[in-house]
């Protein structure tokens, strides 16, 4: 509902910036769903039910992306303007074997839409990219602190640790 109302609210503003940033988060956060409901082994229905109705990638593709072997999901799943961003997470998801790799990528090339429009002072992107960038630090932050606690290797706190605004 929190996307669905935000893009609604993006097209009523003609706001650009936003269509493209929560359209390319509803597409993320569907490839993620279509993961997770793999793992789980559950039918195809669920993915239905669980998919954000907003991306720039249908939902058909998605539900034809459950089926078939992970390399050939990648393919499907990589296309609209993220599909690149697409691509390179579920390849880290690949080699990696965690979905962290992929919700990395997603924070990455959001936080990239967010920085190319950093210096427009004539619209609303430098307060959004500024909410936005101490979120993403904020996120940062309870990486570490919660990395550090468990004594992880500060490897591992690397490879997790998302591009940040500044």
């Amino acid at each position: 509902a929190y996307i669905e109302h935000a893009l609604n609210v993006a097209n009523a503003r003609k706001s650009e910036f936003a269509q493209k940033y929560f359209r390319a988060l509803a597409d993320f956060n569907n490839v993620l769903a279509v993961l997770r409901v793999r793992a789980m082994g559950a039918p195809k229905e669920m993915l239905e039910t669980n998919l954000l109705p907003a991306g720039n990638i249908a939902k058909s593709i998605f539900l034809n992306a459950m089926e078939q072997p992970f390399e050939t999901m990648a393919r499907v799943l990589a296309t609209g303007p993220a599909g690149f961003a697409i691509a390179a997470g579920l390849e880290a998801v690949q080699q990696s074997g965690r979905n962290s790799a992929l919700e990395k990528a997603r924070d990455d090339y959001l936080m990239q839409l967010i920085k190319h429009d950093k210096y427009d002072v004539m619209t609303l992107q430098p307060v959004l990219g500024y909410l936005l960038a101490r979120e993403q630090e904020a996120k940062c932050i309870r990486l570490i602190v919660t990395a550090k606690r468990n004594k992880l290797p500060d490897q591992v706190i690397t490879e997790r640790l998302r591009e940040v605004y500044g």
